[in-house]
């Protein structure tokens, strides 16, 4: 079967808006190419960010389909001020094995591993999770992947019950699971991102989620210990009203995929849905923000 990657080639600060409406307009996974200059430890095979190189100032954001025409000529309009270019690449062969060429494993905290599922070689690391990224969000490599990660290492206990909201590849649910959470509720709306997800959580033998399809209000209600939601801040904000629902009196809420610049207006918005801020972080141009009521 052919695939057609539409590669728009645009600023840092454009990805969330861009890869959005991509995956709106049915894009089977969305991949982000930032060109962040790495470094590979040949004796761990582990990968870290240079911090000494200068970076490129544009990204590549790809979005996946069978026919293109019609995506092409509406991102040529709606993002052109946006985009520095946009272009089609012909994909003719399966587009999830290019993922075996730029996923590595990458140490995102002292004591947390990711590692692609083909990846074989052994770490020190208490927590290490093996992942098949296939068409869904979320590898570890993305700075609003390893601020969520970081989140959940420092305010997750034992036994808590946790909501990952937007699951993706499932791999914040299956770092919850090896932290030590008692129950795990996964939810996305994308049917691939439940099948990745699904495979994941088999693959690190992880058995105490419930992985759920669908939206947040129509399918969860329950007040969770934690929750965690590495997802656009775009549709933080379209649910932040159902989300509210589930945080309770002890409840922490962690939120990643803002932009930096996104930072304030978040805050805003939550403080106005009456939840206090207890911390933030920021890695590159993304930040996350942890709040309790």
């Amino acid at each position: 079967m052919k695939w057609y990657a539409v590669v728009v080639k645009t600023k840092e600060e454009h990805i969330e808006r861009i890869a959005g409406y991509l995956h709106k307009k049915g894009s089977n996974g969305v991949l982000i190419e930032d060109f962040k200059p790495m470094h590979l430890n040949e004796s761990t095979g582990e990968v870290s960010l240079e911090k000494k190189t200068k970076m490129v100032d544009y990204v590549f954001v790809k979005g996946y389909f069978k026919s293109y025409l019609n995506v092409l000529e509406e991102i040529k309009n709606k993002f052109k001020d946006e985009i520095i270019n946009v272009f089609v690449e012909e994909i003719n062969e399966d587009w999830k094995e290019q993922w075996k060429k730029s996923f590595k494993r990458i140490q995102v905290t002292d004591n947390i591993l990711i590692k692609p599922s083909w990846d074989l070689n052994t770490s020190k690391a208490k927590v290490e999770v093996s992942l098949d990224p296939g068409m869904a969000f979320g590898t570890g490599t993305h700075e609003t992947t390893q601020l969520s990660i970081m989140m959940l290492e420092k305010y997750l206990n034992k036994e808590d019950e946790v909501l990952d909201l937007g699951c993706g590849s499932g791999i914040l649910s299956i770092v919850s699971s090896k932290l030590g959470a008692k129950e795990i509720t996964a939810i996305d709306i994308d049917e691939e991102s439940i099948k990745a997800s699904k495979e994941n959580f088999k693959m690190n033998d992880v058995k105490n989620v419930n992985l759920l399809q669908g939206n947040l209000g129509e399918i969860y209600s329950h007040q969770s210990d934690l929750i965690v939601a590495n997802i656009l801040s775009e549709i933080l904000t379209k649910l932040i009203d159902d989300i509210v629902k589930c945080i309770g009196e002890n409840t922490v809420f962690i939120s990643s995929g803002i932009p930096v610049e996104k930072l304030k207006v978040m805050k805003k918005l939550y403080q106005n849905k009456g939840l206090k801020i207890i911390d933030e972080s920021i890695k590159g141009h993304w930040c996350v923000i942890v709040a309790k009521k």
